[in-house]
């Protein structure tokens, strides 16, 4: 089992998180051009929190797909065939098609780091985590419920996973 990720992009080290890392475009990507595909098992909310949610080691390589299910890999010899090693940003240049499907939201430049907000896809109210991005307009804090603003959801519309945009 391995998530997809396009022949246009390469993982390196992450210039938003200087302690891991992050996916970048090899060469320029299109608007609305897929970018990645998630896989990973079917995780129940209950077996999540048990783990250590987003926290955990392998929550870090975790999708929430819907309130009470999560994709993602259930150890750590999974984490790096299903992890897509895309970061934070307050000004994301991937979104969602769907729930797994990842997709540019503009066109992005070969070299530029790929990043989304995370605010498209969890609605997790324990999490919780300090910002790293310092974009213009950064949140500075990320929650598990900033999905429910209504100025990201109109900012971002079509980008946010489908089970979070029927939210709204």
């Amino acid at each position: 089992m391995k998530s997809y990720l396009s022949h246009k992009t390469e993982k390196r080290k992450s210039k938003i998180d200087n302690s891991g890392w992050g996916l970048f475009a090899k060469e320029g990507i299109k608007k609305d051009e897929i970018v990645g595909i998630k896989a990973g098992h079917i995780i129940e909310r209950q077996e999540f929190d048990k783990r250590g949610g987003f926290s955990s080691k392998t929550g870090e390589a975790t999708l929430q797909i819907a309130d009470d299910f999560f994709l993602g890999p259930l150890n750590s010899k999974e984490i790096e065939d299903i992890m897509m090693s895309v970061n934070h940003s307050c000004s994301p240049n991937i979104g969602f098609m769907g729930n797994i499907i990842v997709v540019a939201m503009r066109d992005i430049k070969k070299g530029e780091e790929l990043a989304t907000d995370y605010v498209m896809h969890i609605n997790y109210p324990k999490f919780n985590m300090k910002c790293l991005c310092n974009q213009k307009g950064c949140r500075k804090v990320i929650t598990g419920q900033d999905w429910q603003n209504k100025k990201l959801q109109k900012k971002y519309g079509k980008y946010f996973s489908s089970y979070l945009r029927n939210k709204f």
